[in-house]
């Protein structure tokens, strides 16, 4: 099993697992920050297709975008498996 230190703890006497820990905590943070950029982007792209003035330009807007229709609805899915419904 792994040594896991705290970020508090300071260093430990293993540089190697120094760099693992500080490596683990950079890529938890990258994680995160994709999972709200996603989140944010699904959210956007909601908001315009919300605000066209009809479906049809709705779906314009996203083939302008480049999004395709089934990969709309997996983003909007998966969105919603992630975060709940919008408030």
């Amino acid at each position: 099993m792994r040594e896991r230190g705290f970020a508090g703890d300071g260093p430990t006497e293993k540089p190697d697992l120094d760099v693992e820990i500080a490596l683990g905590q950079a890529i938890d943070r990258a994680r995160q920050q994709l999972l709200l950029l996603e989140a944010v982007r699904v959210r956007f792209y909601r908001q315009l297709v919300d605000e066209a003035p009809s479906p049809a330009v709705g779906q314009k807007i996203l083939k302008e975008l480049h999004v395709r229709d089934d990969a709309w609805q997996e983003m909007q899915v998966e969105d919603f498996r992630r975060f709940g419904p919008l408030a």
